[in-house]
């Protein structure tokens, strides 16, 4: 799940996640920062202090249905594989 983390990504909300996180989000395409994954989903920084504290937020996998986001092919002698798992 490394692959997510440290990247800006664009999700499109589920409507489970739009009902879950109305006071959040607006709409349901979002941009977020994923600060990392695991197996409960998306770990985003919501807020970044001027003291250099963050505050996170758990977007749950079954909470968007798409994603975008940017993969950068690893340089020659590494693994090239791109998958999702549990």
């Amino acid at each position: 799940m490394s692959h997510w983390e440290g990247q800006d990504v664009v999700l499109k909300l589920s409507e489970a996640g739009r009902e879950a996180l109305q006071e959040a989000f607006e709409t349901s395409f979002v941009q977020v920062f994923v600060q990392w994954a695991d197996e409960s989903g998306l770990w985003i920084v919501r807020d970044k202090q001027e003291t250099g504290e963050i505050t996170v937020m758990l977007i749950k996998w079954h909470h968007f249905e798409t994603a975008q986001l940017d993969v950068v092919i690893a340089p020659q002698g590494l693994s090239r594989t791109l998958g999702f798992g549990r």
